[in-house]
């Protein structure tokens, strides 16, 4: 589409588009799609920040870095993410939703409706939770380890588990409600 000029001193609809005016009154024709505003006429080129000075290098380490940590072992855990979940509780499913972060940071902010399970006391509690299906958070790791390792204990107990792919914030992001000791979760 070509960028169309117009010179007018008032903003003007026509046919789907949107002409803002700017500072010298010659005004800048935009192409509305959906809800974002995305310019039609080229910009200049915006101006390159200061490179900060190159980091030290580091110290030498005795012997090679250690290899990234494999989460292949994991590919086959049921993943979901949270507002895919939201939909779920939506239509009327219900869930359990398990935190399995340590007790106090529970306590600090959780998901409105969670259940404090961490890792360690899993087994124990595996035996008190519903025969509903299970969704595990905690916190943000790269692979969700934690989570994987818990959503294996319960399948072993029989239960059906599901790890959800974010936090707290990305949970509370979707639609989630929380609560928390502070309003410090998005701070």
């Amino acid at each position: 589409m070509q960028a169309l000029r117009l010179v007018c001193k008032a903003p003007q609809r026509m046919a789907g588009l949107r002409v803002l005016p700017t500072l010298r009154y010659t005004p800048v024709v935009v192409r509305m799609t959906s809800r974002r505003m995305y310019s039609t006429t080229p910009q200049p080129p915006a101006a390159k920040p200061a490179t900060p000075p190159p980091p030290p290098p580091p110290a030498a380490a005795s012997g090679p870095p250690p290899p990234p940590p494999d989460f292949s072992k994991y590919n086959h855990v049921p993943k979901t993410t949270p507002e895919e979940l939201l939909s779920f509780m939506i239509i009327g499913q219900n869930v359990t939703i398990l935190d399995i972060r340590p007790e106090e940071e529970f306590n600090s902010a959780h998901v409105t409706g969670a259940v404090s399970g961490p890792l360690a006391s899993l087994e124990s509690l595996g035996t008190k939770l519903q025969r509903q299906p299970i969704f595990i958070y905690g916190t943000k790791q790269r692979g969700y380890e934690p989570q994987c390792q818990a959503q294996i204990v319960l399948a072993k107990q029989g239960h059906k588990a599901c790890v959800i792919e974010g936090d707290v914030k990305d949970m509370v992001k979707a639609g989630f409600f929380y609560e928390a000791e502070k309003d410090t979760i998005f701070s």
